[in-house]
């Protein structure tokens, strides 16, 4: 943000202005809106994470399945193997 840079400015004075720069970074949100109509007949969950054991990934699959409700997750870690082969034996 602007302020961020005037404490940059402030604070560590030895940065060349030059190399200080400000990026906007916002969500357009005529393109990211809330819809219209919604249909929750079909309950979804987004993970994203890293597939450690820190995470504790494998309690969140069953209070998920306990609902009947899907999940999409996106990450690595070392978790990944384990966390695919459990999805597959739940099939």
């Amino acid at each position: 943000s602007k302020s961020s840079i005037e404490f940059v400015k402030r604070f560590y004075f030895w940065v060349p202005p030059t190399k200080i720069h400000w990026i906007p970074n916002f969500i357009d949100t005529q393109l990211f809106r809330p819809a219209l109509e919604k249909d929750f007949s079909e309950k979804k969950v987004l993970g994203v994470g890293r597939l450690n054991k820190v995470k504790r990934w494998p309690e969140l699959f069953k209070s998920l399945s306990q609902k009947k409700w899907g999940l999409d997750i996106v990450g690595k870690g070392e978790l990944e193997a384990e966390l695919k082969a459990t999805v597959q034996d739940e099939k």
